[in-house]
C-alpha cells in the first residue's frame, strides 16, 4: 500500500473512532438518571410566558416549549440524529449516491421509547418519535457545502446543546451547539412544510451564488413528545466562534414598534431593532467593492425571496467595535487579500462608523420562511386602518415586492453606505489572512493589548 493510501486509511480510522466516541457518549448523556426529573409535574405558577408555546421557569431557570424542557427536547435531538446516522453509515448502499427528485419528499419515522425496542437503544428521557424531513436531500446539501456527516454529527454531539430565549415577537426557541456553529430553532408547521416545498429551487440558487447572505439550512426534524409536535430546523450561525460582537442588530426596515425593550437591552447581549441602530450608529461606510459585494447580494437575495412570495425577514448584523483603535493600522497594513465569502464568515467586513472608528461586520438573512398568505394580506389592512395609509410603508407587514423594495432601500441607503474614493484604507494586498485578523479582533476586545 502506497504512503498516501495507508494516511488516507489512517485518517479514516481516525475519523470512525471519533464519531463511534461521539456516539457512545451522546448516549451516556441520554441515560443519565438525572434526566428523570424532566418528567415531573411543571408548577405554572412559577413559569412566565415568553411565547405562543415557550414558557420559563423562574425557579428553576428552565426553558418549556409545549409540556417539554428545553434541555430534553436537545437532549433528544442529539439521541435521534446520532441513531438515524448510525443507520445511514451501517445500510449504506451504491443506490445513496444518487439523488432523485423524490428525495425531496421523503421521510424518516423512528419511535423511541424509553425501555429501548428491538431497533433503538434505550434512554431515560421520556418517550418520543423522530422525523427527519428530506434526510437525504439535505445530507447531499451539508455534503456539497463541504460538510462531511461525520463533522455534522461531531459539531451536534460533542457536548450538551445549549438552551436559549428568542427575543422575536414569535416567541420560539432555540439552540446552539457547544462551539456555536450551527443553530436550532423551533418553527411553524407551515414553516417545515414551506421549507420542504422550497428546498430543491432554494439550494440550486445558492450554487449559483455563493457570495449569498441566506441562511443556510442544514436539516428538518420533527419531535412528537409528551403528545406535542416540536419542529426544529437546523442553521448556520452567522457569527463565528471566538468573536466577541459589541452589537447585534435585528433590522427590516420598518420603523414602528422596532427598538429593543427594557428587558431586552438588560441583558448581556441584547439584540437591537431599527430605531436603536439609527440611534447607535445611524451608517455604517465601507470601502466602494466591499459595499458593492454586499449591494449586489442583498439585491439577489430579496429577489429570490421575493420569488418566494415571502417577506418579514431580517438582516442579522454583529458589529465588532475593538475597544483599542490603536492596533488597527497595524493589523491593517499587514491584512491579506481574501474573498468577499471568507470576510463574512471569518475576518469580517471592514467598515467605519460615523465617527471614524474601524468595525468588523458578519452579515446574515434570516427569519425567512414566513410566506404572504391570506392572514397576511388582512393584516396588512388593518394596519392601514390602524396607522393610516401615509405610514403603512413603515409597519413590518408588507406585500413581498414592497418589503423587498423598502429591504434594499433601507439596508443599502441608511445602514451601509459607500465611503469617498479618497478615504482609502491601505492596500489590500499588504493584509493579513482572515483568520489572523478574527483571533486579532478577539483579543484586542477581550484585552485591549497591542498583538505585536
Amino acid at each position: 500500500m502506497s504512503e498516501e493510501n495507508q494516511s488516507f486509511v489512517k485518517m479514516e480510522r481516525e475519523e470512525s473512532a471519533n464519531f463511534f466516541d461521539i456516539v457512545k457518549l451522546t448516549k451516556e448523556r441520554a441515560n443519565e438518571k438525572k434526566n428523570e426529573e424532566f418528567s415531573t409535574k411543571i408548577n405554572r405558577k412559577e413559569t412566565v410566558r415568553l411565547g405562543k408555546h415557550t414558557k420559563f421557569n423562574e425557579t428553576t431557570n428552565a426553558f418549556i416549549f409545549k409540556r417539554s424542557q428545553g434541555d430534553e427536547i436537545g437532549l433528544a435531538l442529539q439521541f435521534a440524529i446520532i441513531h438515524l446516522t448510525e443507520l445511514f453509515k451501517k445500510n449504506k448502499s451504491s443506490k445513496d449516491d444518487l439523488l432523485l427528485f423524490q428525495d425531496f419528499q421523503k421521510t424518516k419515522k423512528v419511535y423511541f421509547p424509553a425501555a429501548g425496542s428491538e431497533n433503538t437503544p434505550k434512554h431515560t428521557l421520556s418517550d418520543f418519535k423522530f422525523k427527519a424531513q428530506s434526510p437525504k436531500g439535505f445530507q447531499y446539501f451539508r455534503n456539497a457545502l463541504g460538510i462531511s456527516d461525520e463533522d455534522y454529527i461531531s459539531t451536534i454531539a460533542k457536548d450538551k446543546l445549549k438552551v436559549m430565549g428568542n427575543p422575536a415577537k414569535s416567541g420560539a426557541l432555540m439552540w446552539t451547539t457547544s462551539d456555536n456553529q450551527y443553530v436550532f430553532k423551533t418553527v411553524s408547521k407551515a414553516q417545515s412544510k414551506f421549507l420542504k416545498q422550497m428546498l430543491l429551487g432554494y439550494y440550486m440558487t445558492l450554487h449559483q451564488h455563493p457570495n449569498t447572505f441566506l441562511t443556510k439550512f442544514y436539516g428538518l426534524y420533527t419531535l412528537r413528545m409528551r403528545k406535542r409536535s416540536i419542529r426544529i430546523v437546523v442553521m448556520r450561525n452567522f457569527f463565528p466562534h471566538g468573536i466577541e460582537l459589541t452589537h447585534k442588530f435585528d433590522l427590516k426596515g420598518s420603523t414602528i414598534s422596532r427598538e429593543a425593550g427594557e428587558k431586552e437591552k438588560q441583558k448581556s447581549q441584547p439584540t437591537y431593532r431599527d430605531l436603536d441602530f439609527n440611534e447607535i450608529f445611524k451608517s455604517l461606510y465601507l470601502e466602494p467593492q466591499y459595499y458593492s459585494e454586499i449591494e449586489n447580494s442583498i439585491k439577489f437575495d430579496s429577489t429570490v425571496l421575493d420569488a418566494y412570495n415571502i417577506f418579514d425577514y431580517s438582516l442579522l448584523l454583529g458589529v465588532v467595535k475593538p475597544k483599542d483603535q490603536g492596533i488597527i493600522k497595524d493589523l491593517q497594513r499587514k491584512m491579506s487579500r481574501e474573498n468577499f465569502q471568507n470576510m463574512v464568515f471569518q475576518g469580517g467586513i471592514p467598515a467605519k462608523d460615523k465617527d471614524g472608528a474601524q468595525c468588523y461586520l458578519y452579515i446574515g438573512i434570516v427569519d425567512m420562511l414566513q410566506e404572504y398568505d391570506l392572514a397576511h394580506k388582512l393584516q396588512y389592512v388593518w394596519k392601514a386602518v390602524k396607522h393610516g395609509p401615509h405610514n403603512l410603508h413603515k409597519v413590518s407587514v408588507q406585500p413581498p415586492g414592497k418589503y423587498k423594495h423598502r429591504f434594499d432601500s433601507y439596508m443599502l441607503n441608511n445602514i451601509f453606505q459607500p465611503k469617498k474614493i479618497e478615504e482609502k484604507t491601505p492596500e489590500l494586498e499588504e493584509r493579513i489572512p482572515a483568520k489572523n485578523w478574527q483571533k486579532a479582533i478577539s483579543l484586542a476586545i477581550k484585552n485591549g493589548k497591542d498583538l505585536n
